[in-house]
């Protein structure tokens, strides 16, 4: 294939590339106000009919995943492991993938997409109509946009390239990646900028801090995706949606043998008979052979069956610690969380959550004594909490008093350290007083305040203690800050 036409619905853009001396090239290109057939237009340019169409599937109905997965599974495995990623998908849904690369672990990278059978019938039924000679090859939006970019903008590999479309009234995708293509996402919504922002953000915390950000109309030209659509030969990656060939098939004439009715006769006679005799002997020695087989098999698979059998009991009793693990709730910060989300003002969002210090043992000690006067005896004749009773779950099987007893709950935290942005800083005050007023918290303060130009944003750190707890200092959440993570 030496030509291709992308088909741009989105934002009736029309773009065709033709490959010359080895390397592709647009020979025309064009915004219409209008989708005009691409049989008018070309006739109208001189443009040969045997172009290849390409277009793509528009992303506010594409269910769309970026999957990075473990660089033990074998590529043949993928295509499983991508369906069990969309288990809840309907019927009539069909489901492509891509590989697009490796990470730097080895895993892989892979861009899978469901769409409704009836949403690509329809748009393959559009290209139909324009009369050209090729089936429609019908892509991924996301993917067409990357390539149009690494057309345009073919970058480097210490620095990724992040590139941003945003269509009016349609919503907004990004697709990011260094060497390859390793992150796309499709934006539908009201709250657009934000999830752009947080969007970015995510890409440079899991992957790299080097980033240049190409918004398309702005640093690249506004019809990239069409131009990433007619590179779909020519260009990696790429996936086909599109329902099959449009002709149908049509069985030629072929040579029939003399017309001898005794020959016929005496040669159909002869094929039915040796049928006859033959048929039951051979599917009697296939069914024993397959009986025998069937038999090793089973005799192959008793170890693993006992196997099974071990490993099944060995998951029931993981299942009824499980059930008992659950009944308690050992972390008392799950209040202090849901209070949280009603301090934080509109134009702040977190970035991280962490603990920091936990309250000293004489608080401990004070909380277990308040508990002990309701309880029930302990062994110096002090009343304590039965908490098997409390939590009305049955105690596991082979489990003894002394081991029920040894039971104890974590720590309570000192109190939290919040990270996050915010567009204007009077906001990062307001989100501490906000801290002041809930029920819990105690000496709420601002640890720090960083201009982030790339995003546009401040950067802040608060702290904020528990009452009852030690009093927190920022030395001491800075100190707790530059532990490394385990």
């Amino acid at each position: 294939m030496k030509a291709c036409v992308g088909i741009d619905y989105e934002l009736n853009d029309f773009v065709v590339m033709e490959l010359r001396g080895g390397k592709p090239e647009i020979v025309f290109q064009e915004r219409m106000a209008f989708m005009d057939t691409v049989k008018r237009v070309a006739d109208r340019f001189k443009m040969p009919r045997n172009l290849l169409p390409v277009t793509a599937l528009p992303g506010r109905e594409t269910m769309l995943k970026a999957l990075r997965l473990p660089e033990k599974l074998r590529e043949k495995d993928i295509p499983g492991t991508v369906q069990w990623q969309f288990k809840d998908i309907e019927e009539d849904i069909y489901l492509k993938h891509c590989v697009t690369g490796k990470t730097v672990f080895g895993g892989w990278l892979v861009i899978a997409a469901a769409v409704s059978q009836k949403q690509i019938s329809a748009l393959a039924n559009k290209v139909y109509r324009f009369g050209l000679n090729e089936k429609p090859v019908i892509d991924m939006r996301v993917l067409a946009l990357w390539r149009g970019a690494r057309y345009f903008h073919p970058g480097n590999t210490d620095t990724a390239m992040v590139v941003l479309e945003e269509i009016p009234n349609l919503g907004a995708r990004i697709v990011a990646g260094k060497e390859c293509l390793e992150f796309a996402r499709e934006i539908t919504g009201d709250n657009i900028e934000f999830e752009i922002r947080r969007t970015i953000t995510h890409y440079k915390q899991e992957f790299t801090d080097k980033a240049d950000v190409l918004v398309v109309g702005e640093d690249i030209p506004g019809n990239t995706a069409a131009v990433g659509m007619s590179l779909y030969p020519f260009a990696k990656p790429g996936v086909d949606f599109s329902p099959g060939s449009k002709r149908k098939v049509i069985l030629s004439k072929t040579p029939v043998l003399p017309s001898r009715k005794s020959l016929l006769t005496v040669a159909g006679a002869a094929l039915i008979w040796l049928g006859l005799v033959t048929s039951p002997w051979a599917a009697g020695n296939w069914w024993s052979a397959r009986t025998t087989a069937i038999e090793s098999e089973m005799i192959g698979l008793r170890p693993a069956l006992a196997q099974a059998d071990t490993i099944m009991k060995q998951t029931q009793t993981v299942q009824q610690w499980n059930a008992v693990l659950e009944s308690f709730s050992p972390l008392p910060t799950v209040f202090e969380l849901d209070d949280l989300r009603y301090a934080i003002p509109s134009d702040c969002w977190l970035t991280a959550l962490e603990t920091v210090g936990q309250q000293t043992q004489s608080v401990q000690n004070q909380q277990g004594q308040n508990q002990n006067e309701q309880g029930v005896p302990n062994q110096q004749g002090q009343p304590t909490l039965d908490l098997q009773s409390q939590s009305a779950q049955p105690r596991p099987t082979g489990q003894s008093n002394e081991q029920h007893n040894a039971v104890a709950l974590p720590p309570a935290p000192a109190g939290f350290k919040i990270e996050g942005y915010s567009n204007e800083v009077n906001t990062i005050a307001a989100f501490r007083d906000n801290l002041s007023k809930l029920p819990w918290t105690a000496n709420p303060k601002i640890v720090s305040v960083t201009t982030d130009n790339t995003l546009g944003a401040y950067k802040f750190a608060l702290s904020v203690g528990v009452k009852g707890g030690p009093v927190l200092s920022a030395d001491t959440v800075r100190s707790n800050t530059d532990k490394p993570d385990n």
